[in-house]
């Protein structure tokens, strides 16, 4: 089976996703470092925020992103998989796709936070979501086309994107703070819809 990597075009809507979350990270990085301001606590969405009136959390969640190997693989996930996604869907449906699936993983996450008390104050890093809304995206129009998972195991994307969510659902069972996985998962779902 000879396959040769695609590589679409970096698309508009991916390059300003890609490029601002790279600069939040490394804005965050340089802070913690530097100056022990955690820009998790501020940027990150938590009920304890939103009640204290940082509405803009509602947003700045889902740029915000844990560690260099997270910026990287999630950078190509949205490049290879959302730009192809958005050559095929426009550019005005992938948006739209993308800020409900914002919309709809802020709400879940506001609504757990009520249900598990312990994660009141534990914020959400978000930029998963919208890989996970990605993948989903793309084993739904393209189920039959191969992805290589961690670069040696080439599979459909429809199996790709279930192996995700069974890794996703492992966490959600073995999380102290449940509550982002689980997100993460109504994420999933609901991009099925």
């Amino acid at each position: 089976m000879n396959q040769q990597l695609h590589v679409p075009p970096l698309t508009q809507t991916n390059k300003f996703l890609i490029i601002i979350s790279t600069a939040v990270f490394l804005i965050a990085s340089i802070l913690s470092t530097y100056s022990n301001i955690s820009l998790f606590n501020e940027l990150g969405l938590s009920l304890g925020g939103i009640l204290t009136g940082k509405i803009y959390q509602l947003l700045s969640f889902s740029f915000l992103q844990h560690g260099l190997l997270s910026v990287l693989f999630n950078g190509l996930i949205i490049w290879f998989i959302g730009s192809d996604l958005e050559l095929n869907w426009g550019k005005r449906f992938y948006r739209k796709y993308l800020i409900l699936n914002v919309l709809v993983v802020t709400i879940v996450y506001l609504l757990l936070s009520v249900v598990f008390k312990n994660s009141l104050n534990v914020p959400l890093v978000g930029f998963e979501t919208l890989c996970y809304a990605v993948l989903v995206g793309y084993a739904l129009v393209f189920p039959n086309r191969y992805l290589t998972f961690m670069f040696l195991f080439p599979m459909k994307a429809i199996y790709f994107c279930l192996l995700l969510i069974a890794m996703e659902f492992y966490g959600t069972l073995m999380s102290p703070f449940s509550a982002s996985a689980w997100v993460h998962l109504f994420a999933i779902g609901f991009s099925f819809c």
